[in-house]
């Protein structure tokens, strides 16, 4: 896993508190999401741009969050693959 924390609910509790809280829960998963991804390739969490892309996310385009946490992923693998090119897998 890329972010090796265990903060991160399973898909199926994540869908179960989503429904539970009316997708309220998805658009906190998807904050936290972005916090941490930010951190791991800036160093530090971008508050401006997680506040927006969860009000992204509330009015039902996820999947602009999705393109920057994407974008974001492929960055921190081409960082950690300049530094250490013979690692082959970070997943």
């Amino acid at each position: 896993m890329l972010l090796r924390r265990d903060e991160f609910p399973s898909p199926l509790i994540l869908l179960l508190f989503s429904i539970l809280t009316f997708g309220l829960y998805f658009v906190y998963h998807e904050f936290k999401m972005l916090r941490e991804l930010n951190r791991l390739v800036y160093g530090e969490p971008e508050t401006m741009i997680e506040v927006v892309l969860a009000g992204i996310t509330y009015l039902g385009c996820w999947f602009l969050t999705d393109l920057y946490q994407q974008d974001l992923i492929n960055k921190y693998i081409d960082q950690n693959m300049m530094t250490n090119p013979s690692a082959s897998s970070l997943l």
